[in-house]
């Protein structure tokens, strides 16, 4: 097979993808993050951004409301048929992991389906049903109120899930915010806002405008509001850290700015590839896999003694059996046509 380059307009945004999954493989590595944090909290907005960029542009040039109607229940389709495959696929590692096997009682599987049905079926596994759903409600929503407005009007969820993670500490227990948060949970039976659609509409509305607005803006320009907005990003992460603001690591405000910048110059570059390598179908069979890899990955690091750097060979080994991974799952699905994996990526 000879060498294939590519010229498509987004090469770049095919290796951040890539990047990004990269970055949640760090995230749920065990890695300590104290200083690389606030680039890690890009991957997950970028994500958003990403694919309600995407979704948005191509329904644009659909004709009718039939052709954009079918195209949104293809993507939650397409999304749905991704989180069951993987679910079912790491089912018992999962149940393994997660203590639903001890006894060997009905409530362990039970405990499983519950998780699959509200959307943790594996690590990560949040991601998916929250975009379908973001996606879903901003098409509803967009054809009665303008994108812009979108923004404007999901942005109050965001730095709500800004309050309830980094600057958790800064409220009363009786506080409105975080009863906010527990009314929440108590709706989904225990899931957190922040890792719910509800974090995802502020992100997937950013991805529409963008999709919809061309940017004017200077490349210029654009870098230095990227290293502005990301000197604020370091500063505000070193805030949390300093006064103990924060009750886990999650969301930051200083993201608003810093991701769509991002995701802009990123989209203007004329990156050329010249590589086989599927990085497309590879940043999503990572991200699917990349949880139940540090399982196994951690399954075996603790049967031997601990050793300097053993976090960040797990990470290496993580990424490593992820990608091993997701050669297999491409080469069954297009070289021994196995056509149930189609769901895989």
């Amino acid at each position: 097979m000879g060498k294939n380059t590519s010229y498509k307009a987004y090469n770049a945004i095919d290796v951040l993808k890539l990047i990004l999954a990269i970055l949640v493989v760090v995230i749920h590595s065990g890695v300590d993050k104290t200083v690389i944090s606030p680039v890690l909290r890009t991957a997950v907005p970028l994500f958003f951004i990403i694919s309600s960029y995407f979704f948005f542009r191509k329904n644009k040039e659909l004709q009718s409301k039939q052709q954009k109607n079918h195209a949104l229940l293809r993507l939650l389709k397409r999304n749905l048929m991704l989180y069951l495959f993987w679910a079912v696929i790491q089912l018992p590692i999962v149940m393994y992991a997660r203590g639903y096997y001890q006894g060997l009682s009905p409530n362990g599987l039970w405990h499983a389906l519950r998780d699959i049905l509200m959307g943790s079926g594996f690590t990560g596994a949040w991601y998916i049903p929250a975009l379908a759903v973001g996606i879903a409600v901003v098409f509803w929503a967009g054809e009665k109120i303008p994108s812009i407005w979108l923004v404007i009007l999901t942005l109050p969820l965001y730095i709500v899930c800004c309050l309830l993670t980094n600057y958790y500490n800064l409220f009363d227990a009786n506080g409105i915010v975080l009863k906010i948060g527990e009314g929440y949970r108590t709706l989904t039976g225990g899931l957190y806002i922040y890792t719910g659609f509800p974090v995802a509409l502020f992100w997937v509305s950013v991805g529409k405008v963008l999709a919809e607005k061309k940017c004017t803006v200077k490349t210029a320009v654009l870098w230095i509001v990227t290293g502005v907005s990301g000197a604020l990003l370091v500063w505000e992460r070193y805030a949390v850290v300093r006064w103990g603001l924060s009750i886990t690591d999650d969301c930051y405000f200083g993201l608003i700015l810093l991701c769509p910048v991002v995701f802009l110059l990123v989209s203007r570059s004329k990156l050329v590839l010249h590589t086989q390598f599927r990085i497309r179908e590879m940043s999503v069979l990572i991200y699917v896999t990349h949880g139940c890899c540090g399982r196994i990955v951690a399954f075996v690091l603790n049967r031997i003694p601990d050793f300097w750097g053993q976090a960040y060979v797990k990470v290496g080994l993580m990424f490593l059996l992820s990608v091993g991974i997701g050669q297999i799952v491409i080469y069954l699905r297009e070289k021994r046509n196995i056509k149930i994996l189609k769901y895989a990526y």
